[in-house]
């Protein structure tokens, strides 16, 4: 086993991400407990989803909790709509907590600013995430434009499931300066290429057969 905390973290998160959820707890578990932000990430979503740990909503808010006030995006987005109002956590079975707007925000704050943290030193991911937010408004003025930007950025470094973003936008915007149903058909051209499962754009299948 590796004696630098780092590098059982990034292995435990590893396992995690690979299904291996024993040694994944067995990893991270000490590591949550010592503060690591990452780890108690992780150790949430066991909580949350009963992978190796009891499923339990409130288990899963605290480590989320301890992970979002130290500034991890992830947590703080996952947290923010978890409190949002009209939001349904997965699975039902973790919405046992009344909503609260005021703090949804603060997190969803610190999930904007962490994502441009991470964004800022190139993490591709942080760049999908800045461009679902602004998409959505969530944590800033929705921006169809800087989502735009945003996607983009991320789907060119290699995140190729932001073309989904991608293809959302010009086909739902309501905005006439960006609604465009050939370039939802592009970027939803290009998810298809790539073998990358679409999300919610069930029509702009049935646009793209009609036009072959």
């Amino acid at each position: 086993m590796p004696n630098d905390q780092e590098e059982i973290l990034s292995q435990g998160a590893g396992f995690y991400e690979a299904g291996d959820d024993e040694l994944a707890k067995r990893l991270l578990w000490p590591l949550a407990q010592k503060g690591y932000a990452a780890a108690q990430y992780l150790i949430a979503d066991m909580h949350r989803w009963g992978r190796a740990m009891e499923q339990n909503p409130h288990l899963a808010r605290h480590y989320l909790e301890l992970a979002a006030d130290q500034g991890h995006a992830q947590a703080a987005f996952d947290l923010g709509m978890w409190l949002s109002p009209g939001v349904v956590h997965a699975p039902k079975s973790m919405n046992v907590f009344s909503k609260d707007a005021e703090k949804a925000r603060h997190y969803q704050s610190i999930a904007l600013r962490g994502f441009l943290q991470r964004a800022s030193s190139g993490d591709v991911v942080a760049m999908h995430w800045l461009g679902f937010l602004h998409a959505s408004g969530i944590g800033v003025a929705a921006d169809a434009n800087e989502a735009i930007r945003w996607y983009t950025l991320a789907f060119e470094r290699g995140h190729h499931f932001s073309a989904n973003g991608l293809a959302g936008i010009y086909y739902d915007s309501l905005d006439k300066g960006v609604h465009d149903q050939n370039k939802a058909l592009f970027w939803y051209r290009r998810l298809k290429e790539l073998n990358c499962q679409s999300i919610r754009i069930d029509e702009l299948e049935r646009l793209a057969n009609s036009e072959t």
